[in-house]
């Protein structure tokens, strides 16, 4: 309620600007993406909206003069496959063309850490309300209240699943207590709760 909806594409990036200048706004939290849910979009699309489309986005708050904080959603994406905890400072090696998209848009919002406060959250296993019905937790709901096999690896990977309401309290939080100052704080984000992938689905099963 009290929203007020300016609809674009950020790879539009006249009306970005536009909107920008329009709006004047006092803080960004920068969600747009695509190949999220693994759709199937090139290498190029890839680079065009996730990459582009940030660049216009802060390029269109740098020139207007406006310094508010920002949030930028990355993905654990960005470091590729490992069956070790990965630190902030681990080298990115992303090995999809999603991962590399995401890579790239890290890299670019660098550009402007000289005159942007701004702060990448590393999104690692998302799941909750809104999922395609092809993610997992739906996919392993949906076979189970079918009576259906669901057909899935041996599960034996270790990941950290994050509930996307308390991601939502994480962003809000960041975004009240980041600095004012120029610059690009990176922090990964997980519930600091390994589990392996049979117990997480065993957990959602058991919850019908």
């Amino acid at each position: 309620p009290g929203a007020t909806i300016h609809s674009t594409t950020l790879t539009d990036q006249a009306r970005v600007f536009e909107i920008v200048q329009h709006v004047q706004p006092a803080a960004v939290i920068h969600l747009a993406a695509a190949g999220v849910t693994g759709s199937a979009h090139t290498l190029d699309t890839l680079l065009h909206i996730n990459v582009t489309g940030t660049d216009n986005l802060l390029a269109a708050l740098a020139a207007a003069s406006l310094r508010p904080r920002i949030i930028l959603a990355g993905s654990g994406y960005e470091y590729g496959a490992s069956a070790e905890p990965i630190p902030e400072s681990a080298q990115l090696a992303p090995a999809s063309p999603y991962g590399v998209s995401k890579a790239a848009a890290t890299l670019c919002a660098g550009l402007y850490a000289g005159t942007l406060p701004m702060t990448l959250l590393r999104f690692f296993n998302v799941y909750g309300p809104g999922e395609p019905a092809q993610r997992l937790v739906p996919y392993i709901i949906s076979c189970a209240t079918q009576g259906q096999i669901a057909k899935v690896t041996p599960c034996e990977q270790i990941r950290d699943f994050v509930y996307v309401p308390d991601l939502a309290h994480l962003v809000w939080h960041v975004l009240r207590q980041m600095p004012d100052a120029p610059g690009l704080g990176m922090y990964n984000v997980g519930s600091g709760q390994p589990i392996v992938l049979k117990d997480f689905i065993d957990l959602v099963v058991a919850e019908l």
